[in-house]
C-alpha cells in the first residue's frame, strides 16, 4: 500500500509559487512610471476637466504654479476619476 503523501505536493511548494507569482506583480507596479510635478501641473493647465479644489487654486490664479492635478477635485487617490490624465498628456506629447 502506497503512502498517500508520496503522491501529493507538499502545501510548501504550491503557497511559494503564487507567493512568486504576487511578488512578480508587486515588482512591475513597482516599476510602473509615477507622474511628475511638472507633468502634474501641465496636465492640470490644459484639462479641461480640471477644477479647483478651492479658489485660490484656479486657472485664472495670479499663482499660477498652485495648478496642478493635485489640486484638482477629480484627482483622488493618485489617479484622476474622470480618465483625462492620460488623455491630455498624451496631447501635451503630440506638440
Amino acid at each position: 500500500m502506497n503512502d498517500i503523501r508520496e503522491t501529493q505536493q507538499p502545501m510548501e511548494a504550491q503557497t511559494v509559487g503564487s507567493s512568486v507569482s504576487n511578488q512578480k506583480i508587486i515588482s512591475e507596479m513597482a516599476n510602473a512610471p509615477m507622474a511628475t510635478n511638472q507633468q502634474t501641473m501641465s496636465v492640470a493647465k490644459n484639462c479641461p476637466g480640471y477644477k479647483a479644489i478651492n479658489q485660490q487654486h484656479s486657472l485664472n490664479s495670479s499663482c499660477a504654479s498652485a495648478v496642478s492635478c493635485n489640486t484638482c477635485q477629480n484627482f483622488q487617490n493618485s489617479a484622476c476619476q474622470i480618465e483625462m490624465f492620460d488623455k491630455v498628456l498624451a496631447g501635451l506629447d503630440e506638440r
